[in-house]
């Protein structure tokens, strides 16, 4: 028997959130604080569930596709792989806090899902990773 049986994707969505946000808060807080590997695994899941949970995470959903939107107004030639791997760069390059990281990943799991190749089959194994757990 799994401990998150029945929770949903709503529901994992909505622990996903709690543990972000307090998780990754600096200063004062609870005693557990997650590493900048950890944020960024739990934004990527927490980027699915919030794809597929609806109401009220869509409206997250909506902003950052609105995002996606106004960067390829900006840079037509600019395709999603690539701004998957510049998304990546960067993550990998830029020096981000752990919320910071948080929302570069759930940024990166929308546009990955958006692209084709590579990026989209990793956010296909992401969702199903997120379904599983829910």
């Amino acid at each position: 028997m799994s401990f998150l049986t029945g929770i949903g994707i709503f529901g994992l969505a909505a622990v996903l959130t709690v543990a972000l946000f307090f998780g990754t808060r600096e200063g004062e807080g609870g005693k557990v604080k997650l590493s900048w590997g950890t944020s960024a695994l739990l934004a990527l899941l927490a980027g699915s569930c919030y794809k597929a949970a609806g109401f009220p995470f869509d409206i997250l959903s909506s902003l950052i596709t609105d995002a996606i939107r106004l960067i390829g107004a900006a840079f037509p030639k600019l395709t999603m792989p690539a701004l998957a791997l510049l998304l990546i760069a960067l993550a990998l390059f830029k020096k981000w806090s752990r919320r910071e990281i948080s929302l570069v990943m759930i940024f990166f799991f929308y546009v990955a899902s958006s692209a084709d190749g590579a990026y989209g089959i990793v956010a296909a194994r992401i969702a199903a990773m997120a379904k599983g757990l829910s």
